[in-house]
């Protein structure tokens, strides 16, 4: 694998030795799993235009990644201090390479149940992952090449989604391998992740190496005399004994946590009403896209995959590098004043509206997908920030059990769109206003730095 790594030009990175090996996979990672993200962004577009599915299904696909977060907090946990690699290899398998499955889907029910399946597993990864950029990446390059690689992964987002609007504009039945080929370039993205070993972990349990020979049936490089190990019936009864407790204990660990850190309290509750304000919107999009603007595939592309990621493309390694430096609680302040003019020009009934709009939405979410996965770290001061992403993921799925909800009903109520985005608008401001208020009111006091948990 040496040799691969002499054809990327990072050298003028100058890093260390494991920020250069880290970051080569990582890149790897990110750029196979940008065409999974393309090809992902008609998921709803395909069950409202070519499934023809109902307002509550909609609701349902676009709030189902949203609601397994849940287990966030239940992953992390189950993670804490052991090696990430055979979680990286489960995801491929069970998070990506099912969707070959939707090849051969036809109606709306079955292609539901897939997409279910996969936003469950997938739910293992956002922890997983801050691992490797709290342990591997030094603390001075972390927010840099954290950036950089999200730019570049959003390059080939924007232009496999333009591609995939053409196609199903071409021919509508085209997604049954579009989707295919998302869960094999997303099964790739998660194999160059396993290839990361993260500095300072110690050898996995035997129940991890169990799951690690039964998943190596379909992953190259583990020897075909481990396959029946992979079968241990001991593992069962575990899983049993144990799947009260670990259903129960880690949302108990989630609020010890919040509890014993006011900080990130603070700020868990301020970015949770970002998070009401981006779903009470989820639902209604797909809609308002498809029924009340009449967009075609290609249209939806160019808005949500094309001019939605051109901001985050040329923003990401700036703001990256500027969240390492900066506090985020004024970086999450800034973030959603600018997300608040984003529903209000949705309100615009046009095509033109739908662009600004998706071009605002960029322009926010460069700023909230760099300080989704660097905040939890600012707060953790050292510690393993898994529990902390878990928490912050955790809180993603109880959100997810109202806001989008209350959108679509909105939405039906008032049989229109105003309603929602105005709801959603005041709900970005609020939490601007509070994360202005705690900033300036921890500064005033010199608490701005992170307390331990």
């Amino acid at each position: 694998m040496r040799w691969w790594r002499r054809l990327l030009p990072i050298g003028f990175l100058r890093l260390s030795l494991i920020d250069n090996y880290t970051f080569f996979y990582h890149l790897l990672s990110a750029l196979v799993g940008g065409l999974f993200g393309g090809l992902s962004t008609v998921f709803d577009t395909v069950l409202k235009k070519t499934f023809d599915g109902s307002d509550w299904q909609i609701n349902w696909i676009v709030t189902g990644g949203a609601l397994v977060n849940l287990l966030g907090v239940h992953f992390a946990r189950m993670m804490h201090g052991k090696d990430k690699g055979p979680y990286f290899l489960f995801v491929a398998i069970f998070g990506r390479l099912v969707l070959v499955a939707v090849a051969f889907i036809v109606t709306p029910g079955p292609y539901l149940f897939v997409l279910t399946f996969v936003f469950v597993v997938s739910t293992i990864l956002v922890p997983a992952m801050n691992s490797i950029f709290e342990s591997n990446y030094s603390e001075k390059e972390r927010g840099r090449l954290f950036g950089l690689n999200a730019s570049l992964s959003t390059f080939v987002i924007l232009v496999a989604s333009y591609a995939v609007g053409r196609i199903l504009d071409i021919d509508q039945n085209s997604y049954r391998w579009l989707f295919a080929l998302a869960g094999v370039t997303g099964a790739l993205s998660c194999y160059a992740l396993y290839k990361i070993r993260i500095r300072g972990k110690g050898r996995p349990p035997e129940e991890v190496n169990d799951l690690k020979r039964a998943i190596g049936l379909m992953i190259p490089g583990i020897p075909f005399t481990n396959y029946i190990a992979a079968f241990n019936p001991g593992m069962i009864g575990t899983f049993v004994k144990r799947s009260f407790r670990a259903t129960v204990r880690p949302f108990a660990d989630t609020v010890r946590l919040l509890r014993e850190n006011p900080q990130f309290r603070e700020f868990e509750v301020y970015f949770f009403l970002y998070g009401v304000a981006f779903m009470i919107v989820l639902p209604v999009i797909p809609i308002y896209l498809v029924d009340g603007l009449r967009m075609n595939y290609s249209q939806i592309t160019m808005a949500r995959g094309v001019i939605a990621q051109v901001c985050p493309l040329l923003l990401m390694p700036y703001l990256g590098k500027l969240l390492t430096r900066y506090n985020p609680i004024m970086f999450c302040a800034v973030t959603f004043s600018v997300l608040a003019f984003y529903p209000v020009s949705l309100m615009m009934p046009s095509v033109l509206g739908a662009y600004i709009g998706f071009f605002v939405f960029g322009l926010g979410m460069a700023g909230i997908g760099v300080a989704w996965s660097l905040s939890p770290m600012w707060f953790s001061e050292g510690e393993d920030s898994g529990m902390f992403i878990g928490v912050h993921t955790t809180l993603t799925g109880i959100r997810a059990l109202v806001a989008p909800l209350a959108g679509l009903l909105l939405m039906q109520w008032t049989r229109g769109y105003v309603a929602p985005f105005a709801l959603s608008s005041f709900f970005f401001l609020l939490g601007s206003i509070l994360m202005f208020w705690m900033y300036f009111r921890l500064k005033g006091t010199g608490k701005l730095e992170p307390e331990a948990a």
